[in-house]
């Protein structure tokens, strides 16, 4: 799960053995990119709710999420275990407050 954009989130999901992909739709006119959105912006609440709706599908599938930004947060908080990496000051005691674990990766 993603908010990039599916012109190549699928591509890097299915490279690294993911059955499904849930990320950002544009739109296209035929062969042409639009510069709008098909669907809704996978950031914030809306990475949440997809996350909530993908649980729904497969249930009792244990569930580890990451993110970097505050944004992450909620989604985060919906999966079995959350992963806050290289997240701001800021955002790294927010998620620790919420019980999430915080990593650096270098």
């Amino acid at each position: 799960m993603s908010a990039s954009v599916d012109l190549y989130v699928p591509a890097i999901a299915r490279a690294l053995g993911f059955a499904e992909v849930i990320c950002t739709p544009l739109r296209w006119r035929g062969d042409t990119l639009d510069g709008a959105l098909a669907g809704p912006n996978c950031r914030g609440a809306e990475k949440g709710r997809a996350l909530k709706e993908l649980r729904g599908r497969h249930p009792g599938l244990e569930v580890t999420a990451y993110g970097n930004a505050v944004s992450d947060l909620g989604h985060l908080c919906v999966a079995d275990r959350g992963v806050l990496v290289n997240g701001s000051p800021r955002t790294r005691r927010a998620a620790e407050r919420l019980g999430l674990t915080c990593l650096t990766w270098r």
